[in-house]
């Protein structure tokens, strides 16, 4: 670009020579504001999504804690340990399961709220939603694995005394 505008000072001494900028920088530069929006939005949802995994492996692990005495009873009464994960991860899976429904139902549902702010994204993009999906299921399942595992490993005798 200076090259050019030497070449032409050089030709043509008395000519004003113009800047000259690539598209592609004009480009950047108008959309610079709405990049930086959605750079923010796009951290700003990262943050909830770390929360909403926290949150959800918090509450599950919790209410399972809370449920060591009815494990125990089960593990006295002959339930082996597989069988007493199974039931605990299954159940805690149905509330996670009705909750990313829920969630993907809202998403779908708030999608217009964001569509002129997108660029290049369809306003229902498939993978972002699969995605953050992927990631509180898997939270889910892991955190009514581990506690359903660890509750599993206490003697039904302890677990009965415990108060």
């Amino acid at each position: 670009m200076h090259a050019v505008r030497r070449d032409v000072k050089e030709t043509l001494p008395d000519v004003y020579a113009p800047s000259t900028d690539w598209l592609e920088q004009i480009l950047w530069a108008s959309t610079y504001s709405r990049r930086l929006y959605m750079q923010f939005l796009c951290g700003f949802a990262s943050a909830g999504l770390l929360l909403a995994a926290l949150g959800l492996f918090g509450v599950l692990a919790y209410s399972i804690t809370c449920r060591r005495r009815e494990i125990g009873i089960r593990m006295a009464l002959g339930a082996q340990k597989c069988q007493v994960i199974r039931l605990i991860v299954s159940q805690g899976m149905r509330l996670v399961l009705g909750g990313a429904a829920l969630g993907l139902l809202g998403a779908v549902a708030l999608t217009r709220t964001l569509e002129n702010q997108l660029f290049g994204v369809r306003p229902i993009d498939p993978p972002s939603i699969a995605a953050g999906g992927c990631v509180l299921v898997a939270v889910g399942l892991l955190a009514c694995y581990l506690p359903a595992r660890r509750a599993a490993k206490v003697d039904p005798m302890t677990a009965l005394r415990y108060e």
